[in-house]
């Protein structure tokens, strides 16, 4: 990935986070589920194509990652279901 996709994209994770963190504020957390799905796919698929992170920058990084999508994959349900 060359420079200025990856800085286009780190913008747009940015963006997402704090859109994310006024829902979060907002309460409407099943809409934060699947927006945290995603962005964590998303960061999970950058982490894995960019070179400049090791194997283990990576598998740290997806261990904490897990945790924080699990508490809000399940608010989500919760306020669903």
């Amino acid at each position: 990935m060359d420079r200025k996709v990856q800085k286009y994209f780190f913008i747009v994770v940015l963006a997402m986070i704090i859109m994310s963190v006024i829902m979060l504020i907002a309460g409407i957390e099943g809409i934060i589920a699947v927006v945290y799905i995603f962005f964590g796919g998303a960061i999970y698929w950058m982490f894995n194509i960019n070179d400049a992170f090791s194997p283990k920058k990576r598998i740290v990084f997806s261990i904490l990652w897990l945790p924080f999508l699990f508490y809000i994959g399940i608010k989500g349900a919760k306020h669903w279901f």
